[in-house]
């Protein structure tokens, strides 16, 4: 902000609007490049009083679309919600004049009687950006979305399948996914294939929606929910929003989807607390229930965040192999969205809760222990010496191709093998369309971590069938993998750690939509740790291509 005496032109303007002399100008410039000029104008008179004054060029500002903004803003404080009005000059026009060189068009705003979020963030030391205000934000913009305003046909800033103003040739969604595709065309040729079938999908389920989209319902919306346009009293209540230079019609699931975002996992969890939210004062209709997964996967697995992931992997073939992955698993997941949108599912806070009480009571364990297919502990034997490595591998050669030839996935958790099976897993080209992630849990803390009950360890102990079962039951659901893979033991050594450690003792459970099955192996001394991996990884190859068939 920049604070200087008014020139004569702001204070030619100013008269245009206002009665009264200027005594004080500070200037905001939030231009964007040369050809979208914006400076907004906060005038102090003599009295005292303080006004806005926006002076603007570009393709999306003129006189028309100004007034559409000032009829939103009106509909929204009708709804009890404030918003600074917009002003007219004293003719109840907006006057279109040269500033600085171009041809500009004005108006005033209401000064604020709150401060936006980010000024009450910086300014205030309790921390306001902590304070929860997704329900405020939503309820508000679900009670917009039920009113269906339909008086105007220009379309917000996050429109779909049409362009936001002349200068923009594509949609900004289209405009970010071909930035990914530029950017995944560039890769090493390795993974050439698996980022075709990622546009591939990306651009199927594009065009699927745009035939569902048109049915979809729509209103008016200010457009810009971020921390500078939410206004915030001295009591960090919630009061209303400004800005609506991005305001226009829109589908509310668009909106609502666009305007929650972080990493995948978190990501979900905001829109689904968003659409539960929202379902409380708005009827999804049964178009939107059908549409809500396909613009998901338009909106958010090609985004901004993952181009600038896929950007930073640089030649890390690791690092690209994991943004594909995750990319391509978000693209074909059946995330549940509806369950939602009609109130039947719990909050994710009320799904932690009872996930955990489940997890730390006797009925879970009384589970492990007595569940049918859990029962039965099997016990194996391996080769009398050590594994041959190239057998080996070639049994990890049939079983991914196996997989990949049915269409199943796989994951594992592994201790005491350190990720071997899943590195031998992905040894073989295309392993990524069956192998979307997997866990090296070593620690107890880590095996609890990831979803492995801490009442199975302390009962059974971590170098047992229960708890190898567990760890096959906590990573399966993570991806939606249709085999699970949980390993753990000890190999040469005791474990200092926990004192069920038995040298040369390993159990290992394999789970799939049939049950899971619990294995026991007793593993002859070994020359070496690479040696002792390779020997359990042999082992339950054996078992898993019987399991594949």
């Amino acid at each position: 902000m920049k604070n200087t005496a008014a020139d004569p032109a702001i204070k030619e303007i100013f008269a245009r609007f206002f009665d009264g002399n200027i005594v004080s100008a500070d200037m905001i410039d939030t231009s964007r490049g040369e050809a979208d000029f914006r400076n907004t104008f906060i005038l102090t008179t003599e009295e005292g009083e303080k006004h806005v004054l926006k002076i603007v060029w570009n393709d999306f500002t003129f006189p028309e679309k100004i007034r559409m903004w000032q009829r939103t803003i009106e509909e929204y404080r009708g709804l009890g919600y404030y918003c600074p009005r917009i002003i007219s000059d004293k003719n109840g026009e907006f006057p279109e004049l040269e500033y600085q060189g171009h041809p500009c068009v004005v108006y005033a705003e209401e000064y604020s009687r709150y401060k936006s979020l980010e000024d009450r963030t910086a300014s205030d030391k309790n921390g306001v950006s902590n304070w929860p205000y997704a329900a405020d934000i939503w309820t508000m913009t679900a009670k917009v979305a039920a009113k269906k305003f339909d008086y105007t046909d220009f379309p917000s800033g996050y429109c779909l399948f049409e362009t936001f103003c002349p200068s923009d040739p594509v949609d900004e969604v289209l405009e970010v996914a071909l930035e990914w595709k530029k950017t995944a065309d560039a890769l090493p040729k390795e993974f050439s294939g698996q980022a075709r079938r990622i546009w591939d999908l990306w651009s199927g389920n594009r065009k699927m929606l745009e035939e569902l989209y048109a049915k979809l319902p729509t209103s008016v919306f200010q457009a810009d929910l971020n921390a500078s346009n939410l206004l915030i009293d001295e009591d960090g209540s919630f009061k209303g929003v400004c800005d609506f230079n991005l305001c226009g019609k829109d589908v509310f699931l668009n909106y609502l989807i666009r305007e929650n975002h972080d990493d995948f996992e978190e990501e979900i969890k905001m829109i689904r607390e968003a659409l539960r939210i929202a379902g409380r004062h708005y009827a999804f209709s049964e178009e939107e229930k059908q549409a809500v997964l396909p613009l998901y996967r338009c909106l958010k697995p090609l985004w901004y965040g993952r181009v600038d992931e896929l950007k930073k992997a640089e030649n890390d073939g690791e690092k690209i192999q994991q943004c594909l992955d995750r990319i391509e698993y978000y693209l074909t997941a059946d995330i549940d969205f509806v369950s939602y949108m009609d109130g039947s599912a719990p909050s994710d806070q009320e799904a932690d809760r009872r996930t955990e009480e489940i997890a730390c009571t006797k009925d879970f364990v009384d589970f492990i222990e007595n569940t049918e297919e859990s029962m039965d502990v099997k016990e194996i034997k391996g080769p009398a010496g050590a594994a041959d490595e190239a057998a080996v591998r070639d049994k990890y050669e049939r079983i991914t191709r196996r997989l990949i030839e049915k269409k199943r996935t796989i994951t594992t958790m592994e201790s005491c093998t350190s990720g071997q099976v899943a590195s031998l897993i992905t040894d073989t080209e295309g392993s990524s369309a069956i192998m979307k992630g997997a866990f090296v849990t070593y620690s107890n803390e880590a095996k609890i971590r990831m979803g492995v009950p801490a009442e199975v360890i302390e009962k059974y102990g971590v170098y047992s069938a229960e708890t190898a079962a567990a760890m096959a039951g906590a990573c399966r659901p993570v991806y939606g993998a249709d085999i699970a893979v949980g390993i753990t033991g000890s190999f040469g050594n005791v474990d200092p750690n926990n004192s069920d450690s038995i040298p040369g003792e390993v159990y290992f459970a394999l789970a799939d939509k049939d049950g899971t099955r619990r294995y026991h192996c007793t593993v002859p001394a070994q020359p070496s740790r690479l040696a002792y991996k390779l020997y359990m990884a042999d082992v339950v190859a054996d078992r898993l291509l019987k399991i594949i068939g």
